[in-house]
Order: C-alpha cells, then structure tokens, then sequence
C-alpha cells in the first residue's frame, strides 16, 4: 500500500494535524486487513511521513479493538528517511507557508521546544516497550542535524547529499 497526503506548503488549504492525518492512515490500514491474518507489515516513510506513521502507531497500540491489535502486533519493521523526529527548523519554511491554515502542523514539529513531538517521542517509545523486538532503520543526510533523524536504539546511516 501507498498513502500519500497533502504535503504542499505553499498555498495549502490543509488543517489537518499529525493526529488527522494519523487517524486517516489508520482508517486506509483497516480498509486492507482482512479477519483471519494479517502479513507482516513494514512501514516506509520519508520525512513528515515518519511522524504520521509514529503517531498511527501509537493510536493503535492504544486501541482495544482486536483489528487494531492484529495490525499493530503485525508491525515487524520501520524504515525512516529524513523524519525530523527532534523537530526541524522552520524558520525557512514559515515565509512559505505565511498565515496559511497549514502553519500550525508546521509551527507544531519546529524545533524550538515541540510539545507535540516530545509528547509523541514518549508514547512511540512506551508504546513498543512491550511489543519486544521490532527493527527500525534511520536514514539521514550528512549535512543534516544528526540528532533530529535519528531514534535511540535504532540502526543509523548516513547517506551523502548527493547519492
């Protein structure tokens, strides 16, 4: 499967935030599971996708709903690209995006003391200390912050800009 959303920042009449846009995904992963089983599921996300994958990870490990827990115990991997999960720095960003109804999903991952990525960090984590061993590969570019692509514990590579 492929989810794609709304991700342009210029002229965007988007307001959904990572939790809408988490809730979708979780309702397009349900459409696909069918009662009796469920295939291993790895995700793949680029960007402000990992943060949507995180948060549609920890819906589910929430949720007492026995689709839900069948999806989430079927998880046997993450790969993330480039996901700012310490937040980013917007401030380039934020003449592009001026005061359109997008600007708070991006006021909401910038770096600058992110309530809502802080928050997410803490669920993410306590949401897979009890599911056991899952795999989670961060990618990030050498020319970006280190710190801010990476999850503790996972297996990191650099990738050179210009690969």
């Amino acid at each position: 499967m492929i989810y794609g959303y709304e991700s342009a920042l210029p002229a965007s009449e988007s307001i959904q935030n990572i939790e809408d846009l988490a809730t979708t995904l979780h309702a397009s992963l349900l459409a696909l599971t069918s009662s009796e089983t469920t295939r291993p599921i790895i995700f793949i996300a680029h960007n402000l996708g990992g943060l949507i994958v995180k948060q549609t990870l920890i819906l589910l490990s929430k949720s007492r709903n026995t689709d839900d827990q069948r999806l989430f115990c079927a998880i046997d991997g993450l790969v993330f690209f480039g996901v700012p999960h310490a937040g980013i720095d917007i401030k380039s960003l934020v003449p592009r995006v001026g005061d359109g109804p997008n600007r708070f999903l991006l006021e909401s991952i910038g770096s600058v003391n992110s309530q809502v990525l802080t928050e997410q960090y803490r669920k993410f984590y306590k949401a897979f200390g009890d599911k056991g061993e899952i795999k989670v590969i961060c990618f990030y570019e050498t020319l970006m912050r280190h710190f801010s692509s990476t999850c503790p514990g996972s297996v990191q590579l650099a990738i050179n800009r210009h690969f």
